[in-house]
């Protein structure tokens, strides 16, 4: 399946998405043996396909024609960077919110937008771990235009980790939360 992409002003004829060059995005200081076998699944042409089929269909599509894509771990850095954009005005802007849903997940779809010519931004958790992998993971995605919460989103916004999954208190939470500004500079230009 070949999957072609009409989103340039300057159009010279159609993008070709590289699902190869893609899942061999992983970095070389990562070992794919090392990730859980649901993120090994984005690392195989096959499986990715399906993933973003299955997985990721809206919001890879929606981001496909988009000027600006964020990329974010889940719900809830969705959520956060929703409100963020409504605080700077932002939110009728020409972006998308592309949740890949894990951390290793990142490196085929930056690499696929970047190709695109997307302008990409990362937002993710640090997760202080003393995992390797991981440390690796921030290394590397920190070579992108991106945004790294201190230990993880919630902590740092001072909401309460153990009510994490709570998607309406979280919301409510978000609503009350008076200090977006110190987060202006995640969507300026």
């Amino acid at each position: 399946v070949n999957l072609y992409i009409f989103n340039d002003p300057e159009y010279k004829g159609p993008k070709k998405i590289n699902f190869k060059k893609a899942v061999d995005s992983l970095p070389k200081n990562i070992n794919v043996q090392n990730l859980f076998s649901n993120s090994k699944t984005y690392y195989d042409e096959e499986k990715l396909k399906s993933n973003i089929l299955e997985i990721h269909k809206k919001e890879f599509m929606s981001a496909l024609f988009s000027k600006k894509v964020y990329i974010v771990e889940g719900i809830n850095d969705q959520l956060f960077l929703k409100k963020l954009l409504m605080k700077t005005g932002k939110q009728f802007e020409q972006y998308s919110i592309f949740p890949c849903y894990g951390k290793p997940h990142y490196f085929p779809f930056v690499d696929i937008f970047n190709d695109l010519g997307i302008n990409t931004v990362l937002l993710f958790d640090e997760d202080k771990v003393t995992n390797e992998t991981n440390n690796n993971i921030n290394i590397e995605l920190q070579k992108n235009k991106y945004y790294m919460f201190s230990e993880n989103l919630e902590k740092e916004l001072g909401y309460n980790i153990s009510d994490k999954g709570n998607l309406p208190k979280f919301l409510d939470y978000l609503s009350s939360y008076n200090d977006y500004e110190k987060y202006f500079t995640i969507v300026e230009d």
